[in-house]
């Protein structure tokens, strides 16, 4: 048989050289009869590989607590989103499945690929191949950050707004503030690029600093920005005064021209199109003489 040739002849281990194949990959099989409690017991390779103790065998459960929230798939997405992913796909025994997630430990942070195969003749038994993917996910997350962020200001791009928007404007309390930052075409004439950035920059700052939760900014280009917000009216309102206060604190060389902004929130009651009526509110504060802003229910 193949099998027994390439041990013999060429001297390879089927289990270590062929299967395992690569120094960064665990191969481990799991009893699953009870699914809450599922160990992972070593057959090639070392849990060393993934910057773990090296031991004969740990819990899946004991594997994920390694699991690193702070990811950009997570951030977009959210970590809820991103673990029950991971957390159903490690579970889903009687099929072929696989997960990819970032795994952190004293500091070393770790992209892990697992992949569970069921083993045919016992039911009661999984392997899992386990392999470090770093240097491929790390350049694929850079690049899915890229994707989903405004170069200049690090907020949400239009791109993540849409997603967003379509999968959340539902949810209760859904709010849309859309922000201008009043006369900002003068000062790009008057002061150049380099000085408008500086001031989206700080904006967008300021912007950061009330996001929490599934409370996001996201810059739709230029001097616009876009929140979608689930706070009721009260948080909502606050929260837009505390923006204008700190905007308006904001001062830059060589004028020291104080920033202004103004705000259209619309509050969403039957969800049709609501970022165009937030902006369309905006346009009343701008014609009611900018920095301050406007709450409309949605009719």
């Amino acid at each position: 048989m193949a099998s027994e040739k390439l041990q013999t002849k060429y001297q390879l281990d089927i289990v270590h050289d062929v299967l395992l194949g690569k120094s960064n990959r665990i191969i481990c099989y799991a009893e699953i009869a009870d699914p809450k409690n599922v160990f992972l017991s070593i057959i090639a390779g070392t849990f060393k590989t993934i910057g773990l103790e090296d031991r004969p065998e740990m819990t899946l459960n004991e594997l994920l607590t390694y699991y690193d929230p702070n990811n950009k798939y997570a951030e977009v997405g959210s970590v809820e989103k991103h673990w029950a992913y991971i957390y159903d796909n490690l579970h889903q025994f009687k099929d072929k499945t696989s997960a990819t997630l970032p795994i952190i430990n004293r500091g070393d942070r770790r992209w892990i690929t697992v992949d569970l195969l069921p083993i045919e003749k016992r039911e009661d038994i999984v392997v899992y191949f386990i392999t470090d993917v770093t240097d491929i996910m790390n350049a694929q997350e850079l690049n899915y950050e890229k994707t989903h962020k405004d170069s200049l200001t690090g907020l949400f791009n239009r791109y993540t707004l849409d997603y967003h928007y379509g999968e959340r404007f539902m949810w209760p309390n859904f709010h849309v503030l859309y922000l201008d930052i009043d006369d900002f075409k003068p000062i790009n004439d008057k002061h150049g690029h380099h000085l408008g950035n500086e001031y989206l920059i700080a904006f967008a700052q300021v912007l950061r600093k009330y996001e929490s939760g599934y409370n996001y900014f996201y810059r739709l280009g230029g001097d616009e920005f876009v929140g979608l917000f689930w706070e009721d009216e009260d948080k909502v309102k606050e929260i837009a005064e505390s923006i204008i206060e700190d905007t308006n604190r904001l001062l830059f060389y060589p004028d020291e021209r104080g920033i202004t902004v103004s705000i259209g929130i619309m509050r969403a009651t039957k969800r049709h199109d609501v970022i165009r009526k937030a902006d369309e509110v905006l346009y009343e504060v701008k014609n009611k003489g900018k920095n301050h802003f406007v709450y409309v229910v949605e009719n």
